[in-house]
């Protein structure tokens, strides 16, 4: 297998429109919709009678382009007793996307939301002046509900994170790694970038992997990237063989790569989606580091983001591999002396793995 960029990978099975943040285009009027129903509840469900939001604003210029504006913002209402999304929106300041985002979380929320005004409204730090300001003109006849400023916790940060993945082009998982799933793959990809199996590993070795997690085995062929020193990272496709044609691959043709393979590039903090380097710094990757990880899973027409199973499958397999690399130079025989081990998922239990070095082909 020859040297596959990070571009590559991305431009191969994404559409046009997603293969790098910032090149979505839409029309105001989509931007300004009251709400995808894709995004699930929020991982941490608080009190069922909490009548409350929270309020969130970022800057998603990168991600999505309406013509005519240099600058986007967006703004995410969540309903804090079940954490669905109540009302989103893009627009050019924060104060129209708060608007409008407030529009819709009070009188045609996203989803099977009931209309309610809130008993008080979270926010963002700095954003209260403003969230008050906007919300004083939605309910000019009322008092207005408390507004407290917090730091907002990562699960809220996880589902915006979604909302701006959608908007760029990736597709979304129905069910999100919860916050401790992601500590722990963000801490194996640490591991990995430290390890650097690409010193002594290239991708035209082929490594037969196995991974049990809940009890469910997968079996994988798995790909170290990064000898030649261009895109680092590791490939994990599904089934026991690597896909057909991939070590014939040349730059320029399609890359064989089947619905289902995920992928943990090291790619710099410049050439990252925004969200997905928030997220990973927000998870405990150092801020002073060159790369940061990026977890894709190829689909049969466009790639996206991992959901919770593939992302303790990704766990396993980055530490399955720094497991392998550990014990040094293993030969290739028809023996299939195999690496195994455990490694101590989020939830506390462990998933096991089993990886040895396939012969090359004859």
């Amino acid at each position: 297998m020859r040297k596959v960029s990070s571009a590559t990978l991305h431009s191969t099975r994404m559409p046009r429109a997603a293969a790098a943040p910032g090149n979505r285009v839409v029309g105001m009027e989509r931007a300004h919709s009251s709400g995808p129903t894709w995004i699930g509840a929020i991982l941490v469900v608080m009190a069922g009678t909490d009548r409350r939001w929270l309020v969130l604003t970022r800057n998603v210029s990168h991600a999505v382009r309406v013509p005519g504006h240099a600058e986007l913002r967006a703004a995410l209402v969540l309903d804090i007793a079940t954490g669905l999304v109540r009302g989103v929106a893009v627009a050019p300041s924060d104060f129209e996307a708060l608007g409008s985002a407030c529009d819709a979380a009070l009188a045609k929320p996203a989803g099977p939301l009931a209309p309610f005004r809130p008993d008080g409204v979270l926010c963002a730090p700095g954003l209260g002046n403003l969230l008050a300001e906007s919300l004083g003109a939605l309910m000019p006849t009322s008092t207005l509900p408390p507004i407290t400023e917090v730091v907002p916790g990562t699960e809220a940060e996880d589902i915006f994170d979604c909302f701006v993945g959608h908007m760029a082009g990736r597709a979304q998982p129905k069910q999100l790694p919860n916050p401790e799933d992601w500590r722990v793959l963000v801490a194996q990809a640490l591991a990995l970038w430290r390890a650097e199996p690409w010193a002594r590993s290239s991708d035209e070795i082929d490594l037969a992997l196995e991974v049990s997690v809940d009890g469910e085995s997968t079996r994988h062929s798995a790909v170290v990237m990064g000898n030649a020193g261009l895109q680092r990272g590791i490939v994990v496709y599904p089934g026991e063989q690597s896909p057909a044609g991939l070590r014939d691959w040349q730059p320029g043709e399609a890359v064989p790569a089947p619905a289902g393979t995920l992928l943990c590039l090291l790619d710099p903090p410049a050439e990252s989606p925004r969200e997905l380097t928030a997220k990973a710094l927000r998870y405990g990757w150092p801020p002073e580091a060159e790369l940061v990880p990026v977890f894709l899973r190829l689909g049969a027409e466009e790639a996206g983001e991992l959901d919770r199973d593939e992302a303790r499958r990704m766990t396993a397999a980055i530490a399955a591999l720094i497991a392998h690399d550990a014990r040094g130079p293993v030969l290739a025989d028809t023996g299939r002396e195999a690496t195994s081990g455990t490694v101590i998922l989020g939830d506390g239990r462990g998933a096991s793995f089993a990886i040895y070095q396939r012969p090359p082909p004859a």
